[in-house]
């Protein structure tokens, strides 16, 4: 089955996991295909909002806030889908075109019931009896949109890399140092579902980019900084070249890596 989920961007965490539980029941999930920056939102979103069977709506008080998923839930009303409203954190007041409906709550996490009323709920094939209203030219950016990734670094970390084609998504950015020798550049490394990305901070004299993708990284492995100090870590590529990081959230950052490489972390 093919589902649509609505969600914001600040909820990212929270919504993959409902996301891995709906892929590993079979279903197809438009969640993480991007939209690029330039192209026509409303189009493209009204397009798989279109071609779906399922509009899962993942209610946060930052969704429901959002004008982007309002009116992305206003779309699949009108066009009749299904919709399950899937509630991850107590909102204040629920939309009322939804309050008729059965929800999934999962707000004490992705549990086995949990994922099974989940599951059960699609199942349903429910619909909104009108569509509600909803902006007309929704404000911000929709969840999916590259720009939307905010991060501190972001104020002192002049952006050098754009997304490569329409399926990359940043998953996380992280303030890092890469290290050449004796010298430290600081900056930030950014991951997507495809690369790992360094850009250098504007007070740096060497700020040289760096791209990898990610199915040519052979190899994590942490180290000690000072042979004490357990804030570093090491990517090796295929080509054989080392890269040296140091970030104080170390393990946060290996972790997403490993996950997405599929590596173990040495």
């Amino acid at each position: 089955m093919r589902l649509f989920v609505s969600y914001a961007h600040e909820d990212n965490a929270l919504v993959q996991p409902v996301v891995d539980v709906l892929r590993a029941a079979s279903h197809f999930v438009w969640f993480d295909d991007q939209i690029l920056p330039g192209q026509n939102w409303k189009h493209e979103l009204g397009e798989k909002i279109h071609g779906s069977d399922v509009f899962l709506y993942a209610l946060t008080p930052q969704s429901v806030a959002s004008e982007w998923c309002q009116w992305e839930f206003a779309v699949a009303a009108s066009l009749q889908k299904s919709i399950v409203p899937c509630l991850l954190q107590p909102v204040a007041e629920m939309p009322s075109a939804l309050k008729p409906l059965q929800y999934a709550n999962l707000t004490e996490g992705i549990t086995a019931l949990a994922a099974a009323r989940l599951l059960g709920a699609i199942g349903s094939f429910q619909k909104v009896s009108e569509a509600p209203s909803a902006p007309i030219d929704p404000s911000g950016v929709p969840a999916r949109a590259w720009d939307s990734a905010k991060h501190w670094t972001d104020h002192i970390v002049p952006p050098q890399h754009k997304p490569q084609n329409e399926t990359e998504d940043v998953l996380g950015k992280f303030g890092v140092s890469l290290r050449y020798g004796l010298i430290s550049v600081g900056g930030r490394i950014i991951i997507t579902t495809q690369r790992l990305l360094f850009e250098a901070h504007r007070l740096n004299i060497l700020r040289t980019p760096v791209s990898l993708f990610l199915k040519d990284i052979v190899a994590i492995r942490t180290q000690n900084s000072l042979g004490v100090i357990p804030n570093g870590f090491v990517v090796k590529c295929r080509a054989g070249k080392e890269y040296h990081f140091i970030a104080f959230n170390r393990q946060q950052v290996v972790d997403l890596l490993a996950r997405q490489t599929r590596l173990p972390i040495a």
